[in-house]
């Protein structure tokens, strides 16, 4: 091993564990292609430690909002780890994604004390655990902030590996009672076959492909300066991005002009420079994945007209030309007089890219945009400009999705329920549904 490499370790019962099989990942660095850390590639026996230590152990509110203090007085260190391990912008990982799990752990530290129930249980044992999971590859300075911070030994397990091993131990583990999943809707798929002898309670939030319609008299600058953020703030690889966008035909000209002008100015590069507002996508995989749907785009009646194409690409200084970046692209109807530019039935209108990809499309009227919003496997969230409440209220009961912003993108509220309906998923996260599904109901009668 090298001796520049970061080694994680597991964290079980409060230590940090090798793995037993004494096996390891890498873990590659997207922004340079090369690896920067070795994560444990763990197994059934690690998973089964994991989840023993977790049966007895529970936190109370106050360790919630001390871990909450630990992780604020740590930003920078914890925004770098996010950066390097996800490629995305240090600024963006500053500014956004630290700041938002400190939200999350005071949230449900108060949540918990005022969550009017006819009884009340004082744990939140899964709900932290899920609330810090997307820290994982920090394990190490994460697991150690939540120590620091009173966390009884257990409450917290943090075990490395592929899915077809430490997942699928996991998740058939007979002591899981319940299974909190975000991911594609192949493996979400999986666990549901895998879990169904076993009746488990399952959330799953699945892949998506999100619309938003942009109706004429709506506030067209906002309305593309939203949408030009919806389709690429981390590199597009957020399960709310925007991958189609339906535009009133009348304003479609002038709305194309200046999403091209907008997304002109997003600079793609070094994830530390506080200028860049794409960094690198997260693996050479995905990479390959997104530009083979770029590079097909034609063959379906696509035209690109900005992006990463097979003579345009990032100008990175040379010690980022082995990183995963893709060009901010966008694609539309192969004539530009076409009457409704490119096909539901195209696989960059259809399946889920993730990545920095969106489709823009004109449509003539409210029922058209409604039919081809909701022409997807997927149901996750949408989005609509217009200045008309009536349309919007409309509009929005009738298109098929967990979530609906207008004339916003992106707005959360931990009290309010979050999650997608047709493949996008099953369940609903938030303050009540997540404690409805963290904990068991139970009636007791009684007689004296």
């Amino acid at each position: 091993m090298s001796a520049d490499l970061l080694q994680l370790e597991n964290f079980i019962a409060g230590q940090f564990t090798a793995p037993l099989g004494g096996r390891y990942l890498d873990s590659v660095d997207p922004s340079t292609g090369s690896a920067w850390a070795r994560l444990p590639d763990s197994g059934a026996d690690d998973v089964d430690a994991a989840v023993n230590s977790a049966l007895n152990a529970f936190p109370r509110s106050q360790i919630l909002e001390a871990i909450a203090n630990q992780i604020e007085q740590h930003l920078d260190e914890l925004a770098e780890l996010e950066s390097r391990d996800q490629g995305k912008p240090v600024w963006l990982a500053r500014a956004v994604d630290i700041p938002r799990a400190v939200h999350n752990f005071r949230f449900f530290a108060s949540a918990n004390l005022h969550h009017l129930e006819t009884s009340l249980r004082p744990h939140l044992a899964l709900e932290s655990a899920a609330l810090s999971a997307h820290l994982g590859e920090h394990c190490r300075v994460q697991a150690k902030l939540m120590t620091d911070a009173g966390l009884p030994a257990g409450v917290v397990n943090m075990v490395f590996g592929r899915g077809a091993t430490a997942g699928e131990a996991l998740v058939l583990h007979p002591k899981v009672p319940a299974v909190s999943f975000t991911g594609s809707t192949l493996i979400g798929s999986r666990i549901q076959a895998l879990t169904a002898p076993m009746v488990k309670k399952l959330s799953l939030e699945l892949g998506g492909k999100n619309a938003t319609l942009v109706f004429s008299d709506c506030d067209l600058p906002a309305a593309v300066e939203t949408c030009v953020r919806s389709s690429f703030t981390n590199q597009g690889e957020i399960c709310l991005c925007t991958s189609r966008i339906f535009v009133e035909r009348s304003v479609y000209n002038e709305f194309l002009r200046q999403f091209l002008e907008e997304t002109a100015k997003w600079k793609v590069g070094d994830r530390r420079d506080p200028a860049t507002k794409l960094g690198a996508v997260v693996s050479a995989e995905h990479r390959q994945k997104i530009l083979s749907y770029i590079e097909s785009a034609p063959a379906s009646g696509g035209r690109i007209l900005c992006g990463q194409t097979l003579t345009d690409a990032a100008k990175l200084p040379p010690d980022l030309a082995s990183g995963f970046f893709v060009l901010p692209t966008v694609i539309v109807g192969a004539e530009a007089d076409s009457d409704g530019g490119l096909s539901d039935e195209a696989p960059c209108m259809r399946d889920e890219i993730f990545g920095p990809v969106t489709c823009i499309v004109p449509f003539d009227d409210e029922a058209e945009a409604i039919k081809r919003a909701n022409s997807v496997k997927y149901g996750l969230c949408a989005t609509l400009f217009s200045r008309d409440a009536s349309r919007i209220m409309r509009v929005c009961r009738q298109l098929q999705v967990g979530t609906v912003w207008s004339n916003c993108w992106l707005v959360r509220d931990l009290n309010m329920p979050f999650g997608g309906c047709k493949q996008s998923g099953i369940g609903r996260e938030g303050a009540h549904d997540s404690l409805e599904f963290y904990t068991e109901v139970k009636t007791v009668c009684l007689r004296f």
